[in-house]
């Protein structure tokens, strides 16, 4: 049993790791067909291409057009399409649609579908808007500040009896 054990533990430790483990390893996504690019640069131009094929929004896009971006970690920010610049002093920058939803990721990292529909503008930073202000919170603390009242009220008048 102790022969069996340390047979084991030497296969174990001997044992490489799998290409599974290994990170650098890159997965294999198959290229989506029947793609659409649209273009606005946002000066009157506006260039479509139709019947693409690509795996990525920054590989469908370099497919067709020069492409400028700079890495952040592994996800990459578009700072130019054909030339045509982000501009921060005016608050244009380079943001993505597939199907009309604006990107949730880099566009190196969103994995396209058949027939998607992509759209490339040079436009205002469109941030999601969240308010801290729940008009029901001020409700709650209302009917909450009468109930305390009412009951303060009723206590000190058993008090009194």
């Amino acid at each position: 049993m102790k022969i069996l054990s340390a047979l084991l533990i030497v296969i174990m430790f001997l044992n490489p790791l799998s290409a599974a483990d290994n990170e650098s390893v890159l997965e294999y996504i198959p290229a989506a067909e029947g793609v659409s690019l649209r273009i606005d640069f946002d000066n009157g131009t506006v260039r479509t291409f139709n019947d693409l094929s690509a795996d990525t929004v920054l590989n469908l896009t370099e497919s067709v057009i020069s492409v400028e971006y700079e890495w952040q970690g592994d996800l990459v920010f578009v700072t130019a399409i054909g030339g045509v610049e982000e501009s921060p002093q005016e608050g244009l920058w380079w943001q993505y649609w597939v199907n009309e939803e604006l990107g949730p990721v880099a566009a190196n990292k969103y994995i396209l579908d058949n027939q998607d529909v992509v759209e490339w503008k040079l436009s205002p930073y469109n941030a999601p808007t969240t308010t801290t202000e729940d008009p029901s919170l001020y409700l709650s603390l209302l009917l909450l500040g009468t109930i305390g009242i009412g009951f303060l009220i009723f206590i000190s008048k058993r008090g009194k009896s």
